[in-house]
């Protein structure tokens, strides 16, 4: 019964953890290439063609097929939703939830209980439908790239039991789309948006992006070059000063997986990327030296320091204001 408080509850709840610490999500799409039985059950529910309860026991009984070939697979409790955001989007939510013990005071006397757990989604598939309908009736290409702007699904699966787990991605066909390019750069960003937004962390936001590059260009180049975004919250922690850290120390992690960055929760760092987020400093001995955002650096005259082959010379362009005072305050002596 839609009606009942709880079970409005149990949907917000559910959507409230998702993004959060420990429930952090990656953008897709469906896998065109894998024969989806799941996308196709989805496209008839959106054509009218099934009704939501007959759609979430087919799917259910995609799930079953899958799991049963996965010899620790421990399933859990679906809860399937539809409903639309305060921003007006269509969405439809899958979700895994477990039991778990809890405890209740009859007559002031403890008693055990079992309750549904809210504080981890185990597996889960959020689809936004507005997105889904815009992606049919403009891609025309399977092989256009995907980004998080146009990704109309996110979903979550951990790491830590790929093996057993794995099933609940594959019987929904989730692909993680989003370049590996595009998530390295994201991250960075975030990382500076991160410390930019708050006013007692502003003075680290340079240090912590080279920072937080330079660890990404390292995983980059090591033997398995994959990096969580847990791992990423834990160099930004890290980084931060002690006395701020209760504070601050947990918030990146969701700060970073939702709009705008929505860097996915497991990615490939982008050495390219990750060089581009990080500082050169350069001295000619005695008499002058540059720190830069290697970014900043180009051949041609757009670009903030440019760097001319044939003069072997370094021009630097668009001097702020306050630059150019000093230079005409040191030139006049």
């Amino acid at each position: 019964n839609i009606a009942d408080e709880p079970v409005l509850n149990l949907i917000d709840d559910i959507s409230a953890i998702y993004g959060k610490k420990g429930n952090s999500s990656s953008q897709g799409i469906f896998d065109a290439g894998s024969g989806n039985t799941f996308a196709t059950a989805f496209s008839a529910f959106l054509n009218n063609t099934v009704d939501f309860e007959l759609f979430s026991q087919q799917t259910m009984a995609y799930l079953k097929l899958t799991a049963s070939g996965q010899r620790f697979a421990t399933g859990g409790y679906l809860v399937f939703g539809h409903y639309s955001t305060e921003a007006g989007n269509e969405m439809i939510l899958i979700a895994m939830v477990k039991k778990q013990k809890g405890f209740t005071l009859e007559n002031l006397v403890p008693k055990t209980v079992q309750t549904v757990g809210m504080s981890k989604i185990h597996q889960a598939v959020h689809i936004n439908v507005n997105r889904y309908k815009q992606w049919q009736d403009n891609t025309t290409d399977e092989s256009q790239e995907v980004n998080d702007i146009n990704a109309y699904l996110s979903f979550i699966s951990p790491k830590a039991n790929a093996d057993a787990s794995g099933y609940f991605i594959n019987a929904i066909g989730c692909s993680n789309a989003v370049p590996d390019k595009q998530a390295t750069a994201s991250v960075l960003q975030a990382v500076s948006g991160f410390f930019a937004q708050h006013e007692d962390l502003k003075l680290l936001a340079k240090e912590a992006k080279n920072h937080i590059a330079t660890n990404l260009y390292d995983e980059s180049k090591s033997d398995n070059p994959e990096c969580q975004l847990s791992t990423v919250a834990g160099w930004v922690r890290g980084l931060l000063p002690e006395n701020l850290q209760n504070e601050y120390g947990d918030a990146f992690e969701e700060y970073a997986n939702n709009d705008p960055y929505n860097v996915p929760s497991i990615f490939k760092p982008n050495s390219t990327e990750a060089i581009k987020g990080m500082k050169l400093k350069i001295s000619s001995g005695s008499q002058w030296s540059l720190n830069m955002d290697i970014e900043a650096l180009g051949s041609t005259n757009n670009q903030v320091i440019q760097y001319n082959e044939t003069e072997q010379s370094l021009t630097i362009n668009s001097l702020p204001s306050h630059v150019i005072s000093k230079i005409k305050a040191a030139l006049a002596g």
